[in-house]
């Protein structure tokens, strides 16, 4: 029983191993020949890689206004402590923001006094 399995086992190996299948006129057909077949490889991978470099180029790129933001007296919420810098929402948007004169402003609403680069400059509402 023992070689019986085993002989079997040979023959399946013997009969699948891809030289053989190869030796079939309709499958040698579908094989590429190797040459062909690392050509095909090193276009996907030159192609992964420059997808890579393109996706890793956009996620850096950062988004600049097309027009001036006009934020001067507009009315925000503090969302962390601006102690004297904080976080503030204008308008649906998330700011970073530095209370004017170094004032503690642990919650409520802020007006906006003007803007440096990302950071707003913002006093308390009374």
């Amino acid at each position: 029983m023992r070689d019986e399995l085993r002989e079997a086992f040979n023959f399946l190996s013997a009969s699948l191993h891809p030289s053989s299948l190869i030796r079939h006129r309709f499958l040698s057909s579908l094989v590429p020949p190797p040459s062909t077949l690392s050509f095909i490889l090193l276009l996907v991978g030159a192609g992964l890689i420059i997808a890579c470099v393109i996706v890793a180029a956009m996620s850096r790129h950062q988004k600049s206004a097309g027009r001036p933001l006009h934020l001067e007296g507009r009315v925000g919420v503090v969302l962390e402590a601006l102690e004297p810098e904080g976080a503030v929402l204008v308008d649906g948007e998330l700011w970073r923001a530095r209370a004017r004169g170094g004032d503690r402003i642990a919650r409520g609403r802020v007006r906006i006094v003007g803007a440096r680069g990302h950071w707003l400059e913002v006093e308390a509402v009374a």
